[in-house]
């Protein structure tokens, strides 16, 4: 009889309606005991918002564009310590502390088998926490799929007045493959094909008119840096001119310069006084649905297929 808190039982109910009977009860209850070790190592410290709106963060940019530098030091300057969703790390993690061999990640195949399951469940009851719990969020992205606003942004608006601040951290294709081919031969990690690596960077650019719709400049906007310069002095860009002669100026893709419009969002506002945005607190239904068709991210060579997360 699994003894687990009831917290994590609808872990296993869920796991068991989506994907069918485990016979390997073993595995269900060492992954339950994950799902709940890893909720208390990335809630610990953790405050909710009281005096002001709890912020969804997104990192924001193509592989290589140094999302994490640019992303940690805005988040000091703004003081906050938002909880990290990152189904890559919840993947490896999972493949290592409970299947007990992290190299199963490292081909197409094993990743997004293992990705499918058990991450992307513990993703989903995460969110779901820290929307009841009003903690600001951070999650990952290349920016590829156009679904993130409707799926993922805009039902944690809607349903628990969250802002949404996307950080695009800006970096010309050119200095990206560079940067990945340097990288590759000095730590072994890999990286898309870089056919793939241009459609972040354009379809990144694109979909950038597909957050913010039909809602109150309150609501959120972007916050960019010009991550061109060496490593730990990334920029940050304050102004529609500055970022106008930026993407002109830097050798930029033609479809990635004209593709990005102004939305910046001042810290005073970010952090300003409590709004209320939305009609109703549910969420089951909402945020649920939105977790379980997250973009595919690709962490290795090849795979540039969509898929339900």
């Amino acid at each position: 009889m699994c003894s687990l808190p009831m917290e994590i039982i609808p872990l296993s109910k869920g796991l068991l309606e989506s994907r069918g009977q485990d016979k390997d009860y073993d595995l269900t209850e060492r992954s339950l005991r994950w799902c709940q070790e890893i909720k208390r190592e990335l809630f610990r410290g953790q405050q909710p918002a009281y005096d002001r709106n709890p912020i969804f963060f997104w990192s924001y940019g193509p592989q290589g564009s140094g999302k994490s530098t640019s992303v940690s030091s805005y988040f000091a300057n703004l003081q906050v310590n938002p909880v990290e969703l990152n189904i890559d790390y919840l993947t490896r993690r999972y493949a290592k502390d409970v299947l007990g061999d992290e190299s199963l990640v490292h081909s197409n195949e094993g990743y997004f088998a293992i990705r499918s399951k058990w991450p992307t469940l513990l993703r989903r009851d995460l969110l779901k926490s820290c929307a009841e719990n009003s903690y600001d969020i951070v999650w990952e992205t290349t920016g590829r799929g156009d679904n993130l606003w409707n799926d993922f942004a805009s039902p944690l608006v809607q349903n628990f007045d969250y802002k949404v601040i996307v950080v695009y951290v800006l970096v010309p294709f050119v200095m990206l493959k560079d940067r990945l081919l340097e990288r590759a031969a000095r730590s072994g990690q890999a990286h898309a094909n870089f056919d793939a690596v241009l459609t972040q960077c354009r379809s990144a650019a694109r979909n950038t008119s597909t957050w913010f719709l039909n809602v109150p400049q309150e609501v959120g906007g972007f916050v960019y840096f010009n991550n061109t310069l060496d490593m730990g002095r990334q920029q940050r860009i304050h102004s529609e001119q500055e970022l106008k002669d930026f993407l002109s100026q830097s050798g930029f893709d033609g479809i990635v310069a004209s593709a990005i419009r102004w939305r910046g969002i001042s810290d005073k506002v970010a952090l300003g006084k409590r709004h209320s945005f939305g009609r109703s607190r549910a969420i089951d239904g909402v945020v649920a649905r939105g977790v379980m068709c997250h973009e595919a991210e690709f962490p290795i060579i090849g795979s540039p297929t969509r898929m339900a997360a």
